[in-house]
């Protein structure tokens, strides 16, 4: 099943977890600059991706949740595809989570 959003964001994550393949869940951000057809509602373009690998269920669905959350953040997607750079990104992402609580 597609995993992207009519707001460009898609939250790719395996339906299983997986703890013989991963060590330590992780969550990884990426963009591109020009957005890309992912299946999202009424074909919209999906700019904005969080891969999503936990090692168990109640892990998986928590972080589901927060980045959940996270997108709901007024300026939050905005903010994440105007920063200049990865390090830029990084820190939208830990002041939204910290704002979140």
């Amino acid at each position: 099943m597609p995993t992207a959003f009519a707001d460009g964001v898609a939250l790719p994550h395996p339906r299983q977890t997986l703890t013989d393949a991963v060590s330590d869940s992780v969550i990884a951000f990426g963009r591109t600059h020009s957005g890309i057809p992912f299946g999202a509602p009424d074909n919209a373009l999906t700019d904005l991706f969080f891969l999503v690998v936990c090692r168990d269920t109640r892990t998986h669905l928590h972080v589901l949740a927060r980045l959940g959350r996270l997108i709901q953040t007024p300026e939050f997607l905005d903010e994440l595809r105007h920063a200049p750079d990865s390090a830029a990104a990084f820190d939208v992402i830990v002041a939204a989570d910290r704002e979140i609580g």
